[in-house]
């Protein structure tokens, strides 16, 4: 056409195209969630600049469902383990699967010829009978995660120097950060008998009752609290009850425990028996607790339900276990972790990052390094502040951002789920034992009790 250029084709500007392709095939295999080994080889490399920008996304399935049903003509049946099937499937993906025996050995056009069911967590009974199809109907839910930083975190493994972070673009569920917490913790076996506590009011303890503050609380149990047991208040509660005779404990033999070894113990005024010491006390945390926890929970990342939850892969009614002295059963113990479920091949290239997390006063103040391989970003993660809570800033919430400095301000590069959904950050607000702090609606920061249901969950991962 008139006018129009033509370069010739050369070697040099034919390998150019060539390589153009192949990078083109690479990034859609990667963001598409088949070439999730191959996007890692390339971070690795130290050459994801040439393959995705800040903001890009990736596509992630997460298997929601599963059954089994079986087509025979004799006397086939058979069941499906869902965690050994998600642990061992290859690029997991809403559909069929349909395993087919041809007389010596169960056949899948995805999976391979010959399989073992059992690898896949499919049991059988009775006979099987040529042309017999077991099939596994899988549910997904399709998790966009954007690229949102550089090298801006630390792999735990010291030979890996280049990382990359994707998050979860929107909230996954709503979660609470911790649960509300036992009071005291049997560091050593408490016989039965009477007991002595004292409710000290620190100037950072903002929900003790002033008709309870620096009182003494006596209480006598008849059953012995073994070490490592618990009392949680079960009556009353300190921000609300006006008088330590309208509160009452329960005793638990070990840390979380549903079990009842007493209930309804009494409390008074009074010195009588053992002292425990103060309550709100940081010097004394390994025994007594902060009141404010018993309300709200804890705002310690490491302890965290929230860490737990995320880093585990585990069906429903089994993830937890208490990590804290004071830990209580997360209410969402009832569902699965958040990792069950996750296709396998994206799992498998995710690497633990050495975390660090500033601690609440109440837990020294101090900043403790985690080994997560999955995470919420703290306030300087979210550009919140330029590094003083924990780490660098991330770069999609610098680059993307409506402000020109960092600060707590509305920013809509930080607004989940349409605008309609606050979520958490993993950082503590300081004065505060049991709130932690958060991002608005609007993007902007704010904090709450740690124990509320209500919370958006934003994971992070690092691939290195």
């Amino acid at each position: 056409m008139a006018g129009d250029y033509v370069f010739p084709l050369t070697e040099e500007t034919g390998k150019d195209m060539a390589d153009g392709i192949h990078k083109i095939a690479e990034v859609l295999g990667a963001k598409d969630g088949l070439s999730f080994k191959r996007l890692q080889e390339i971070i690795r490399a130290g050459r994801i600049d040439e393959y995705m920008a800040i903001g890009d996304e990736i596509e992630v399935e997460k298997e929601t469902g599963l059954s089994i049903s079986v087509h025979t003509t004799g006397s086939l049946t058979a069941t499906i383990n869902e965690a050994t099937w998600d642990g061992h499937v290859e690029h997991l993906h809403h559909g069929v699967y349909e395993f087919t025996y041809d007389g010596y050995g169960w056949n899948n056009s995805e999976l391979g010829d010959g399989l073992d069911l059992a690898y896949y967590g499919i049991s059988t009974s009775g006979t099987a009978a040529a042309d017999d199809v077991i099939s596994v109907t899988v549910s997904t839910a399709t998790l966009v995660f954007q690229y949102v930083a550089k090298d801006k975190v630390t792999p735990h493994n010291p030979a890996l120097t280049h990382s990359c972070v994707f998050q979860l673009k929107n909230i996954y569920r709503k979660f609470n950060f911790d649960a509300p917490e036992a009071i005291i913790y049997a560091s050593a076996a408490m016989p039965a008998g009477t007991y002595h506590f004292n409710l000290y009011k620190p100037g950072n303890i903002y929900y003790l009752n002033e008709n309870l503050q620096n009182k003494d609380v006596q209480f006598t149990t008849t059953v012995n609290i073994p070490a490592g047991g618990q009392l949680v208040v079960t009556t009353g509660d300190f921000r609300n009850s006006t008088s330590v005779a309208s509160l009452k404990l329960t005793s638990y033999g070990s840390r979380g425990s549903t079990t009842p070894l007493e209930e309804n113990i009494a409390c008074a005024e009074g010195t009588s028996g053992t002292d425990l010491g103060r309550a709100n006390d940081a010097a004394n945390n390994t025994k007594i607790n902060s009141t404010d926890r018993t309300l709200y929970g804890s705002n310690n990342w490491k302890e965290s339900a929230l860490r737990l939850w995320l880093n585990t892969n585990k069906p429903a009614n089994s993830w937890w276990t208490a990590q804290g002295r004071f830990d209580r059963r997360s209410p969402g113990y009832d569902s699965p972790s958040w990792m069950f479920g996750i296709e396998k091949d994206f799992l498998d290239v995710l690497q633990e990052v050495d975390l660090p997390t500033t601690q609440n006063w109440f837990d020294g103040g101090q900043k403790v390094v985690t080994h997560d391989k999955w995470f919420i970003p703290s306030n300087s993660q979210v550009w919140f502040d330029n590094g003083a809570s924990d780490d660098l800033p991330w770069d999609y919430y610098v680059l993307f951002s409506d402000n020109a400095s960092a600060g707590g301000g509305a920013d809509s590069n930080r607004i989940k789920t349409g605008g309609d959904q606050w979520w958490w950050t993993r950082t503590p607000y300081g004065s505060y034992s049991g709130h932690e702090c958060t991002v608005r609606t609007d993007g902007s920061w704010d904090d709450c009790n740690a124990s509320h249901a209500s919370g958006g969950v934003a994971p992070a991962c690092c691939i290195a």
